[in-house]
């Protein structure tokens, strides 16, 4: 029997950001993604690349991951960017339209009429319905956010960082979405960029301002302005006012 390295981790993953959701998934479940084939909506087996041996013994765990991936992210639970495989209008399509004219079906000579099934007509392509999660992306720190809050905290996203702290965990009894801001936007101040030729209070309004929704500072589905005060009048370190002098 082939030996499995082949399955273990390229550390040039970390590089990846963002991933699709077949590699995040067979990441999630401790496989090198270049070594799952994914096959008919499902994780199908493992293949070496270089060798083409391929088993199955343990590709549940990646279908397992894969799945709770889709099911988080068609729910709103995961963020993601979901891609849809298309085609253009073409000379057959044109030829079936042509074929309904002539056997006089007048009234259904559209271009909708004549998609294939799981498909929809849109500015002169084919949409599948269906996402293709072999191209569909999520962001990293979006998978460690969904993570956390599944109460998974080891595995191939958390290696080599500290463990989430507790305040910052949205799965904690105690989470507080203003705490959490307030601890984040400190912690974006450590680059100087963002307070060159502002002070700390501007500086740290319009930081929040462009993460309102993620940090949940919101009010009736809209900005929060007041939670976004409070969160700078607690983490303002610059109580005397004016801007920072501007680093050499």
């Amino acid at each position: 029997m082939e030996e499995k390295y082949y399955r273990d981790i390229d550390p040039l993953w970390a590089l990846n950001d963002p991933l699709t959701v077949q590699q995040a998934s067979a990441l999630i479940a401790g496989e090198e993604p270049n070594a799952v084939v994914f096959s008919d909506g499902h994780a199908s087996h493992f293949e070496n690349p270089e060798t083409g041996y391929t088993e199955a013994g343990g590709i549940s765990r990646v279908q397992t991951a894969y799945k709770a991936m889709i099911n988080a992210i068609l729910v709103g639970n995961l963020k993601a960017k979901i891609m849809h495989d298309s085609r253009p209008f073409d000379e057959d399509d044109q030829r079936n339209l042509i074929d309904l004219m002539e056997l006089g079906e007048f009234y259904n000579v559209r271009p909708e009429n004549v998609a294939e099934e799981g498909e929809k007509y849109l500015n002169e392509y084919f949409i599948k319905e269906k996402p293709n999660w072999a191209t569909s992306l999520v962001e990293v720190d979006e998978v460690k956010e969904w993570l956390v809050r599944r109460n998974m905290r080891t595995g191939f996203f958390f290696e080599g960082t500290d463990t989430v702290n507790d305040y910052l965990d949205k799965g904690h009894p105690r989470y507080s979405a203003k705490l959490a801001a307030a601890i984040k936007v400190w912690e974006a101040m450590d680059d100087e960029n963002l307070l060159s030729g502002k002070s700390t209070k501007s500086a740290m309004t319009e930081w929040l301002e462009t993460r309102y929704k993620e940090l949940e500072l919101v009010h009736n589905g809209k900005i929060s302005k007041n939670a976004i005060e409070n969160v700078v009048a607690v983490v303002n370190w610059q109580t005397t006012g004016g801007a920072p002098k501007t680093p050499e």
